[in-house]
């Protein structure tokens, strides 16, 4: 990131006058790889109208794409703070885009900036759209998975949660319903072990020196031993 430079205010407001429409602007966004924008773009106003959903003529709901969010989703490793900080403005949007990208997010920056996210989605979760139609069930996993990792286990635990807990099946197509069944009995799996697997380092760092400590059996891998250190 060192090697990017961060634009002034009037490189960001001649960028914005040239790009006033939806194909200018996803070749822009699409192409721009300075996490250095960030800030300036969300100051200058460029990431405040996400589309809303479009009601079609033949009765069905249209996600509109909203090309600022393939440039916060490519650059949110190396600029996490501002990317989550343009997140948290967007409570409000019910753009399934958006929805999908913050856990794909949150799934590869670090778990504290992860947890920010936390009052973003708990926005989302009092809205008909939920957490999205479109985000992808292995990345609302991951995420949970990274902030269980990072050491966020409040905030992880929460997620875990709402992803996790029986909840009445809201369709009745077999293929989607086993669908469901798989990604929720790998998805808890996988959390609780990431769960299980911080809670033993941290306890095992708390035991007086001498006592016995947790350490994986190498015959069945993912199951613990009791041993003497």
């Amino acid at each position: 990131m060192s090697s990017y430079k961060t634009p002034s205010k009037a490189d960001v407001q001649a960028v914005l006058l040239k790009i006033p429409t939806f194909q200018l602007r996803r070749v822009f966004y699409e192409g721009l790889k300075n996490p250095r924008w960030v800030r300036p773009l969300f100051e200058a106003g460029a990431f405040t109208n996400p589309p809303e959903p479009e009601n079609t003529d033949d009765g069905y709901i249209r996600d509109v794409y909203w090309p600022e969010i393939s440039y916060l989703t490519r650059v949110a490793s190396e600029a996490s703070t501002d990317v989550v900080d343009v997140l948290l403005s967007l409570a409000n949007s019910n753009n399934a885009w958006v929805r999908r990208a913050a856990f794909e997010i949150g799934s590869k920056i670090p778990a504290a900036e992860g947890a920010r996210l936390k009052p973003l989605l708990q926005a989302w979760t009092t809205t008909p759209g939920g957490f999205g139609w479109r985000t992808d069930p292995r990345e609302l996993v991951s995420f949970a998975i990274t902030l269980l990792e990072g050491g966020e286990i409040k905030t992880g635990r929460w997620l875990a949660n709402n992803l996790f807990a029986p909840k009445p099946s809201v369709s009745d197509d077999p293929f989607r319903r086993k669908q469901f069944l798989h990604w929720t009995t790998t998805g808890t799996r996988r959390s609780c072990h990431a769960w299980c697997q911080r809670s033993v380092r941290t306890h095992s760092r708390q035991l007086p020196a001498g006592s016995p400590t947790l350490r994986s059996s190498p015959a069945t891998p993912g199951t613990s031993t009791t041993s003497a250190a």
